[in-house]
């Protein structure tokens, strides 16, 4: 079973190298700046998966203000540790503690790039934006009803 903790301040570097490493085939260059601050602000919410000392995978799940459900935020593998069942790993987490929030959906913002990840686990399009998140970053609104 995959464990996943709370984000420390020492595992800031690598888990800006796994960003660094997903640009720019998961994330947009301009994405970076964004991620440093929504770092800064999420502390302990963000989740990591940590083996022989570097940050593996990691996400958010927050309350979703506007809906009173819950939304996952920087979801993400390192490439190199791609195919291990990270994600699907995250995902469990995620919808267990979505559940534990008595939220009955988690909203994605997706690209399309991770879209086809969402969609084998159960979420569903809801919206697309061309460019959405950079040139050639198209925007894919999701949700995964739980």
């Amino acid at each position: 079973m995959t464990k996943f903790r709370p984000m420390r301040p020492s595992d800031r570097s690598s888990i800006i190298a796994m960003l660094d490493a997903n640009i720019p085939e998961a994330f947009a260059p301009g994405e970076r700046e964004v991620f440093l601050s929504f770092l800064d602000a999420i502390g302990e919410r963000y989740r990591v998966f940590e083996e022989a000392g570097e940050v593996l995978a990691a996400y958010a799940l927050s309350p979703d203000d506007e809906t009173g459900e819950a939304r996952i935020q920087w979801f993400m593998a390192h490439p190199a540790a791609h195919g291990r069942g990270l994600g699907r790993a995250m995902m469990a987490e995620a919808m267990t503690g979505a559940q534990a929030m008595g939220a009955r959906c988690i909203h994605i913002a997706a690209s399309h790039v991770s879209e086809g990840f969402y969609a084998r686990c159960g979420a569903e399009t809801v919206q697309r934006k061309r460019d959405g998140w950079a040139p050639r970053m198209h925007r894919v609104d999701m949700e995964l009803k739980l």
